[in-house]
């Protein structure tokens, strides 16, 4: 009967694996991550959702519908600012574009933020009748969305967002 000196154990570290499987592996499990959070997926899967057409969709984006198509089926990143325009006009979150799943927030913050986005467009109402109310509301989900509902409304903020939204300058309301 022989004596082994060792035992063998299946490779636990990237050196014990060597760098190409170690490297194949991770790949893998970026792939896997990338599938489950693939954009061109919850734009197609959304749309379906509300029963839109690819113009539709297109539009709700601010693009053409060729070039929604293109994002639809993975062939062109979709940029940021298509997204901002999409989640901007519709109640779509991030998560639930990227996962198909709404994001869930505690009841007792839900009222809170709801609290806050009244007052929002109570004060934008109230201080600046020219705008639309279209507007008020986009603005308003802006603003609550990077400010803290326990504290003042913070009129140049408002104004800032506002710029970037509808004007694309930096001056004052109108």
């Amino acid at each position: 009967m022989s004596k082994f000196r060792f035992k063998p154990q299946a490779p636990e570290t990237a050196e014990d694996q060597g760098p190409d499987v170690f490297a194949e592996r991770q790949e893998l499990e970026r792939s896997l991550k990338r599938s489950n959070y693939a954009i061109d997926k919850g734009l197609l899967r959304l749309r379906k959702q509300w029963r839109l057409s690819q113009t539709q969709m297109g539009k709700l984006m601010g693009v053409s519908l060729r070039t929604y198509r293109f994002y639809e089926q993975g062939e062109r990143s979709v940029p940021s600012e298509a997204v901002k325009e999409l989640l901007i006009t519709t109640d779509c979150d991030l998560e639930e574009l990227f996962t198909g799943k709404p994001s869930v927030v505690a009841p007792e913050k839900a009222e809170a933020l709801l609290q806050h986005y009244d007052r929002v467009q109570d004060e934008l109402l109230s201080i600046h009748s020219n705008l639309k109310i279209d507007e008020v509301r986009r603005l308003a989900r802006v603003y609550i969305a990077v400010s803290d509902a326990e504290q003042p409304i913070d009129l140049t903020k408002v104004s800032y967002i506002y710029d970037a939204m509808f004007r694309g300058d930096s001056g004052d309301f109108e």
